[in-house]
């Protein structure tokens, strides 16, 4: 809502430095959960946990709105989104090929957040670098989850995309 920047600091956020198009790693005050917080628009941050933090950090976001007043909003997105990860060098290649958006790392670094069409679909791109190597976390409908997967591995084979698990990132 139009109150976000007033908010943000209750939220653990640095609104200096949460501008539009960009991502800041922080805590949650209270609970000390490690979230990532993008901002989309001016009025919109979306909020990203792990799964294990995603209940605690939404009752604390649900205190901080009904305690602020004014024009703030939480909407819990949790079960319509799918994520994945890709990471690696030839990532960004990959990215080329399902979008019009130039996300190419000296132009999208990292922590850097925007929605796009991506294989056609409408989704929210977060940069997340890992060990060096550029990281993108890709949100989707849910519904679309299991499609953008597919399109990935498809459009990415000659590239050598391969599915890992998280244990390959640890």
């Amino acid at each position: 809502g139009r109150d976000l920047e007033r908010s943000a600091p209750s939220l653990g956020l640095d609104p200096a430095n949460l501008t539009v198009g960009r991502s800041q790693r922080t805590r949650m005050r209270e609970k000390g959960s490690r979230v990532i917080a993008c901002r989309l628009t001016v009025d919109q941050v979306l909020l990203l946990a792990a799964p294990a933090e995603a209940e605690s950090v939404g009752a604390f976001v649900r205190k901080v709105v009904a305690v602020a007043g004014g024009c703030l909003h939480a909407t819990d997105l949790t079960m319509g989104l799918a994520s994945l990860r890709l990471v690696g060098p030839r990532t960004p290649d990959l990215l080329r090929r399902l979008t019009a958006v130039d996300l190419d790392p000296r132009r999208f670094p990292d922590l850097a957040c925007a929605q796009v069409g991506l294989a056609k679909v409408h989704a929210i791109v977060v940069r997340r670098d890992v060990a060096g190597l550029p990281g993108y976390s890709l949100l989707v409908g849910w519904d679309y989850g299991e499609y953008v997967w597919d399109v990935c591995l498809e459009v990415g084979h000659d590239l050598g995309i391969a599915p890992a698990g998280l244990g390959a990132l640890r």
